[in-house]
């Protein structure tokens, strides 16, 4: 199943471009997708500065984006791109609304108390937009689906929501990028250790299939020891393997994992909070292997991604029930020493971890497999 940004990119190569579309979201990746597949349509490289505006959203205003749109072209296409435009997130006036925000103005172009709708002369243009002309308005902000102009730019054209995808849906993602633009072919395993190790980003992502395209070669396969050799993990998936060091007795590779993690500028207090919230989410794992349930049944009741909830039930398998609440308990009074002045945070976060490791010194056996 592709992704909004690949139908719309898609579209875009098959000539079936839209007058105008609203591409908004932290992810740049897929607003340069739409884009590229936008200018490959409708622009000729050697013609781009006759045919192409690009204008700074910060210092324009929509009249002047209706005016750079209805500009003549001598081959009669022309693309305007507005760039940090910055008309649709969401309002930040009392309530939520913004002059032309609700849903019965009395009249267009006119906003609260009779001020001028500066929106207005855009409202006019989608009306009735050139149809060999598009306008691509981009934003780092999201948009917000309950302004009138978001809905009309909708109703007209198109908007993406150019957010991160849901994980369970990136490893698909990575596979096939890798095969398509980067001529390498990712394992199974290595697509899944790559997710659990790059922050939901498909910019960050992409990023390290290029660096692990380069290692293998085109043609090669890019297994999940090559990822594992060449991608630092995250915070989170670092966390992981702790716990994976923890509850297989292997106190070497617990503390080395802390040292990297604290050279690479994280804080002791976000690092407790971060072994908090996964040693709860071990007791949910607990919860539900002592109930018979599998991955579906953690899935539903933590809201996380599969190869998460399977990875978590793997590792709860480890520690039983009284480890759990022994790891709980040890966080819960090293944050009570820190804010009691008894211990610095540093002190605290390495007492956490070797309370863990002796903890868990009398039961460490192999994972078991299921």
């Amino acid at each position: 199943m592709s992704l909004a940004y690949e139908r719309l990119a898609a579209e875009a190569a098959a000539g079936r471009w839209r007058p105008v579309y609203l591409l908004a979201g932290p992810d740049g990746l897929q607003q340069r997708a739409v884009v590229d597949a936008l200018r490959a349509a409708l622009v000729p490289d050697e013609l781009r500065e006759a045919v192409e505006a690009d204008l700074d959203g910060t210092g324009v205003q929509p009249a002047d984006v209706v005016g750079a749109a209805l500009t003549p072209s001598f081959i009669g296409r022309r693309l305007v791109l507005v760039h940090d435009a910055p008309w649709f997130a969401a309002a930040r006036g009392k309530g939520g609304a913004e002059a032309g925000d609700e849903e019965e103005a009395p009249a267009r172009g006119a906003g609260k108390k009779g001020k001028a709708d500066p929106l207005a002369p855009l409202m006019d243009y989608l009306d009735h937009p050139p149809p060999d002309t598009v306008v691509v308005f981009r934003s780092q902000a999201p948009a917000d689906g309950r302004r009138r102009i978001v809905k009309r730019l909708g109703q007209v054209g198109a908007v993406l929501a150019a957010m991160p995808p849901p994980v369970d849906e990136l490893p698909r993602w990575c596979t096939a990028r890798a095969t398509a633009l980067h001529g390498v072919r990712l394992h199974p395993a290595a697509a899944t250790a790559l997710v659990a190790r790059v922050p939901a980003s498909l910019d960050l992502l992409d990023q390290e299939l290029g660096k692990l395209a380069a290692y293998v070669g085109v043609g090669g396969e890019v297994g999940a020891e090559d990822v594992q050799a060449l991608v630092a993990p995250s915070r989170e998936e670092s966390v992981f393997l702790l716990m994976d060091a923890v509850g297989e007795g292997r106190a070497h590779d617990a503390f080395t994992l802390l040292s990297q993690l604290r050279l690479q500028g994280e804080e002791p207090l976000g690092l407790m909070a971060l072994l908090a919230r996964h040693v709860r989410l071990l007791a949910q794992a607990g919860d539900v292997l002592a109930a018979g349930g599998g991955p579906d049944r953690l899935v539903a009741a933590a809201g996380l991604p599969p190869f998460v909830a399977r990875r978590l039930l793997a590792q709860a398998r480890r520690f039983g029930e009284a480890d759990v609440e022994a790891a709980l308990e040890a966080l819960w009074e090293s944050e009570w020493a820190i804010k009691s002045g008894r211990l610095d945070d540093q002190s605290a976060l390495t007492g956490v971890v070797a309370r863990l490791l002796g903890a868990g010194a009398d039961r460490v056996r192999p994972a078991v497999r299921g």
